[in-house]
């Protein structure tokens, strides 16, 4: 009789400790199971619905499908609810302040970042154009300086345009220069010409600028002077020394 007492306190204990059950486990199940009811009612509704409506009908299904409003949204541009201001039709933009957009996607602002874009480009491109202007330029002096002098002067004359055994005064010397300039600027050449007047300007300019320091400086730095017609050799050759090359310049 103990034993028998004893053996059904045990079943009493283990069937107490399978009914126990944990709280979460519990509640996560009851959610779980009265989610699926939820769907599995809405998916009974909807196709209640849809055989109400389409049972007896040759429907077309199609893959695109209209997106679901969400009637808790209000737009404060048209004062409705089921969007908000970036859906709504009538909405308008603060750049353009025209509708149907918002700034964040107007085709004119777009057009503007672009152009500033392109316009910053131009510039970075005309600096570096500028910048190696001015590198050649400094090429063209050095070499037009080591040929000065009394013996080197008719090289500048020559340039210019001016005749080499006689004397021109800075009147002389600025006429010679602004015809040059006119007859090598780029902007009066042929497309296929542009690139050898660029050259023939700048040592027209450069031949200018050096004749005016002789004249006012003396020829300080220049290896002397030239205050006579007969200081002047003629060497011959067109445009006088040439083009500075790569080894002189970097001397």
């Amino acid at each position: 009789g103990a034993q028998q007492a004893a053996a059904a306190g045990t079943v009493g204990v283990g069937a107490a400790a399978v009914e126990e059950e944990d709280p979460l486990d519990a509640f996560m199940r009851d959610h779980v199971e009265k989610t699926a009811a939820q769907e599995a009612e809405k998916a009974a509704k909807h196709e209640r619905a849809w055989q109400a409506q389409y049972g007896d009908k040759d429907v077309q299904v199609s893959d695109v499908l209209e997106e679901e409003k969400n009637m808790n949204l209000h737009c404060f541009v048209c004062k409705k609810w089921g969007h908000t201001k970036r859906d709504c039709p009538h909405k308008r933009c603060n750049f353009c302040h025209k509708e149907g957009h918002i700034k964040e996607d107007c085709p004119e602002l777009d057009s503007k970042i672009e152009g500033q874009f392109a316009e910053e480009k131009k510039r970075k491109r005309s600096k570096q154009y500028e910048a190696k202007k001015a590198k050649r330029a400094e090429k063209w002096e050095a070499h037009l300086r080591s040929q000065t002098g009394v013996d080197g002067f008719n090289v500048l004359y020559e340039i210019l345009g001016l005749p080499p055994r006689k004397l021109a005064t800075k009147e002389q010397i600025r006429r010679a220069y602004r015809l040059q300039s006119l007859r090598y600027h780029p902007d009066k050449v042929s497309e296929e010409e542009q690139e050898e007047a660029k050259e023939k300007f700048m040592a027209v300019q450069t031949a200018y600028e050096l004749l005016l320091e002789g004249m006012e400086t003396g020829g300080e730095g220049m290896g002397g002077a030239v205050f006579s017609g007969g200081d002047l050799r003629y060497t011959g050759g067109p445009m006088a020394a040439g083009a500075p090359t790569e080894a002189a310049a970097a001397e």
